[in-house]
């Protein structure tokens, strides 16, 4: 985390620990009811949901080593997960409005407002 500012720090953990979350979230769910834990929804949405136990590690990973590919991917894999948890709750088996959904939102919204101060600058 080098060149930050405390508060930029902050930010940045905020990432961390938010997709650290989703990581425990996805493991657990495999762990508790297999791997396309999802039974309610697609294949495709259950792929999705189990391919973020690899994608978040991989964009904490991303922010502390290379800091822009982790914003870029991290961006990425919200909108996509924003998306298809939008559309999953569209789905009868889907209870709309639960406060895990509510997190997402907000947790998405703050990526996308704090992406740009956690940028590089450009160096030289």
């Amino acid at each position: 985390m080098g060149q930050l500012s405390l508060p930029d720090r902050f930010v940045l953990s905020l990432w961390c620990l938010g997709f650290a979350v989703g990581t425990s979230t996805h493991l657990m769910d495999i762990f508790s009811r297999g791997i396309f834990a999802y039974t309610y929804a697609p294949f495709w949405m259950n792929a999705f949901w189990t391919s973020l136990t690899l994608l978040d590690p991989l964009v904490v990973a991303l922010l502390l080593l290379v800091r822009r590919a982790g914003i870029v991917l991290g961006g990425m894999v919200m909108v996509a997960d924003l998306a298809i948890n939008t559309y999953a709750g569209t789905l009868p088996a889907m209870a709309p409005g639960s406060y895990q959904f509510v997190l997402q939102w907000i947790f998405g919204l703050f990526v996308f407002a704090t992406a740009g101060r956690l940028w590089p600058a450009p160096r030289g």
